[in-house]
């Protein structure tokens, strides 16, 4: 899939190690590398959970909702949409995530707090 990020400070501190090391540790930083780059192989968001079991991805409800994330470190989860057009995806039944092919990352954070 593709990923962009919806910010170029939140992009920095997802991609350089030593800046996002300051925002969440080293240890989420370690975790948010790996995921970035199992968000990358998948060909779609639906591939993902078999790419991926370990990230538990899942949608997310009440402010968050069309929104996904998957596990980090402790708390920690990183919160996504889909960038293409819902009209792509969405069906009567739900959202389609085999047709879902690029995502925004909106953020990194323990929202459980």
């Amino acid at each position: 899939m593709r990923v962009a990020f919806k910010t170029e400070k939140l992009r920095r501190q997802c991609e350089v190690f030593r800046i996002g090391s300051r925002a969440w540790g080293p240890q989420v930083m370690t975790k948010i590398g790996q995921r970035l780059g199992e968000l990358q192989a998948a060909e779609n968001l639906g591939l993902l959970r078999t790419l991926a079991p370990g990230a538990r991805p899942h949608p997310l409800e009440r402010d968050y909702r069309g929104q996904y994330a998957v596990l980090l470190h402790a708390g920690y989860r990183m919160r996504f949409a889909p960038a293409n057009d819902p009209e792509q995806y969405e069906t009567q039944n739900g959202p389609d995530l085999r047709k879902v092919t690029a995502v925004v990352v909106l953020g990194v954070e323990d929202y459980h707090d």
